[in-house]
């Protein structure tokens, strides 16, 4: 509530809509694309690297890649369809929250909490300065969606 109103945010607006609000779709709406094209080459990859060892059994950069990554078919398909499958669940929150903010807010938060809390267990197991960086993004988008969306949702130019 103060940040908005300290850095003015009603005021920069893009397509008729709060500029961070417009920012935060395009973000989750980018890196869920990202996240389905890495899905589909995970799932597709198995049977290219096949079709590679087959052609040339001495390939040293996939003779490389398999020594040190082992991965076969069957951690291949969960896989890629867990990537696929977030990255669709957060273009369809990015599309929800376009046209139906007031309703989609509602389900980003726990979307977003699910998230953090994720961050927080692999950061405490695994701790990398990435994990960090991503669990500070997106409890920043969280914060976001509880304190400043809810004034920017009162706004005129998003009443449904």
């Amino acid at each position: 509530m103060i940040v908005s109103k300290q850095l003015n945010m009603h005021k920069h607006r893009s397509f008729g809509r709060p500029l961070p609000f417009v920012l935060i779709i395009a973000y989750k709406a980018g890196w869920g694309f990202i996240e389905v094209v890495a899905g589909t080459l995970i799932l597709l990859s198995w049977h290219i690297i096949t079709r590679e060892l087959v052609e040339d059994p001495n390939d040293l950069f996939l003779n490389w890649l398999l020594s040190h990554f082992p991965f076969g078919p069957g951690q291949a398909l969960p896989l890629g369809a867990a990537i696929a499958t977030f990255g669709s669940a957060k273009i369809a929150l990015a599309v929800g929250l376009w046209f139906h903010p007031r309703l989609t807010r509602q389900i980003a938060v726990i979307f977003l909490i699910g998230a953090a809390i994720f961050g927080i267990y692999t950061s405490v197991h695994a701790f990398s300065l990435f994990k960090i960086s991503a669990l500070g993004v997106e409890l920043i988008i969280l914060a976001y969606f509880i304190f400043v969306l809810p004034q920017h949702l009162n706004d005129a130019a998003l009443q449904q």
